[in-house]
Order: C-alpha cells, then structure tokens, then sequence
C-alpha cells in the first residue's frame, strides 16, 4: 500500500514541473510575437522623438544661412551662428588665459622658493660663522676667568640660538656655580622638560631645593636622578644628605651600603658609614668598617683615632 502511494506522489511531481514546461512551449510563437511587437512600437517612438528634435534644430537657426544637420544630431562648427560662436571662441580664449596665467604663477612661486632658499642658506652660514665667533670668544673668557663677559657670550648666543642645548647647560651651570640658583633653576628646568633623563640637571635642581630647605621635593628629585643612572655613588651621597638631615639613620645606612657596593675602596665613603653606625649604637659594625680603612690605608689617622677611642 505504501509502494503505491509513493509511486502516485512521484507521478503527481512529475506532472507538476512538466506544466510549466509544456506551456511554455505551446506559447512560445505568441509571446515572441508580443515582444517583438513592444520593440517596434519602442524603436518607432524613439525615432519620432528624434526626427522632431532635429526639426526643432533646424527651425532655430535664421532662414538665410541654409544649415545641414545630421542625423545624428552634430553641428558643423560653419554652421553655427554668429552670437554660438562668439560664446565658444571667448571662452576658447578664457582657457588659454586661465592656463597660461596659472604656468605663471607657478613659475613665479618656483622662482621665489629658490630665492627664498638661496637666502636662507646664505643667511644660515653667516649665522653659523657669527655664532662659532660666540663660542670661541665665550670659551677663551671661561678660561681667563672672566665670568661676567663669559655670561655675556652665552646670553649672546642663546638669543640666536635658543634651542642649544650645550649652551643652555654651560649658562646653568655658571649660574649655579655662581650660587643664583634662581636663574639656574629657571633653565634647569627648561633643560628636564626638553629631555627628562638628563640626570645631571635633574641632580643639580635637587641641591637647589636642598639649599632651600625643602627636603621632599629634594627626595624625590634624587631618587628620580637615580633611577635614570643608578650607577652614579655621588646621586646615592645625595640621598643620605637628606635622609641624615631628617633624622632617618636607618635609612641613611642602607643609601651608603649602595655606595659602597660602587665604590668599595673609597676611604671617606668608609669612614662615613662607619660613623654612621657609630651614631645609630652600632659598634661593631664600626669597628670592622675602621678596620677595614686601616687594612686600606694604615696611615688613615681618623680611622686610628676613632678605633683606639672605641677600645678604650
């Protein structure tokens, strides 16, 4: 019973998808045949449009210049009338006039860039001529000592030269060699914020702030100068400066046991870190430190005298 129905449902499918087919077939003259006819009746159409837009071509130029226009709807140039081709001729001319004007103005602008750069370059090498004239004349004053005209020069050249950094160096250390640290500060920090891993200006605003008083700001000044060279002794004595004059021994202690992992053999490191433990009640510590400095160098006397004050 099921092969039957099975059988019926294939048939009835098959019967289906042929329809169309069959349809299509039996039709096939008659719809040609329509279709043909709506593409005689489109062409027709698009020809009368055509033939009555050359009539309305020719019925606007004047009577007594007999005109020829083609099928193809393109005007001779001959057969234009007068006013036509005065537009077309003028705006021929306009175009030329725009391109020529335009092959001007960028030769001009060529010519004017290379004078321009012609200028600049002469104006550079005498700059360049005029400021090693600078440096010669500052660099022989700071050798014959005579910081005012040294100053002079430097200030000299900054205003020609703002952005050197050697120069804007050699001025803050002279100032803060000279004690202003005001005006050292101000260039210090033009000198960190241009390039904050220069560590030596970091360290020399840190004694400024230290001079002042200002043992914070100083801390954090020295311990970012150390964390850009942490290979420099002198940046880590700085640090037990300020922790020293806080009161912070401790502290202090662990900043000269840096130190001296740098410089091991150095007598005044020694001899502070020795006292250090002295002063925080730490006296064998001491002692093996001053030991150590006469092991180093048996004529140290201050080693003698604080080894034999501390046995006695």
């Amino acid at each position: 019973m099921i092969k039957w129905e099975i059988i019926l449902w294939l048939l009835l499918t098959v019967v289906l998808l042929l329809s169309p087919l069959v349809f299509l077939i039996k039709n096939y003259g008659y719809l040609m045949d329509g279709w043909k006819q709506k593409r005689n009746n489109y062409m027709s159409k698009l020809q009368e449009r055509s033939e009555a837009k050359i009539q309305q071509l020719k019925e606007s130029i004047p009577k007594n210049e007999p005109q020829e226009i083609s099928t193809t709807s393109v005007v001779k140039e001959e057969t234009l009338p007068e006013p036509i081709k005065k537009i077309i001729e003028t705006d021929e001319i306009d175009i030329q006039v725009q391109q020529e004007n335009k092959a001007e103005i960028r030769k001009v602008k060529v010519e004017k860039t290379q004078v321009q750069l012609i200028e600049e370059k002469k104006q550079k090498e005498k700059n360049q001529k005029k400021l090693h004239e600078i440096k010669m004349s500052a660099i022989t004053n700071r050798e014959r000592g005579k910081a005012e005209d040294y100053e002079k020069k430097l200030i000299e050249w900054l205003a020609l030269d703002p952005e050197n950094h050697e120069f804007q160096e050699r001025l803050s250390d002279l100032y803060f060699d000279q004690g202003n640290y005001v005006k050292a500060q101000s260039i210090l920090k033009k000198i960190v914020n241009r390039d904050p891993s220069n560590h030596k200006a970091i360290w020399q605003i840190w004694q400024v702030y230290f001079k002042q008083d200002d043992l914070d700001t100083a801390k954090i000044l020295i311990e970012k100068a150390i964390s850009v060279k942490s290979d420099n002794p002198k940046y880590y004595i700085s640090l037990v400066d300020i922790l020293y004059t806080k009161g912070n021994i401790k502290e202090a202690l662990k900043a000269m046991e840096q130190v001296l992992r740098l410089r091991p053999t150095k007598i005044d490191y020694l001899l502070w870190i020795a006292s250090l433990h002295e002063e925080n009640s730490e006296p064998n510590k001491a002692r093996s430190y001053y030991s150590k400095i006469i092991e180093l160098d048996p004529m140290q006397e201050n080693a003698k005298v604080a080894l034999q004050r501390m046995n006695s």
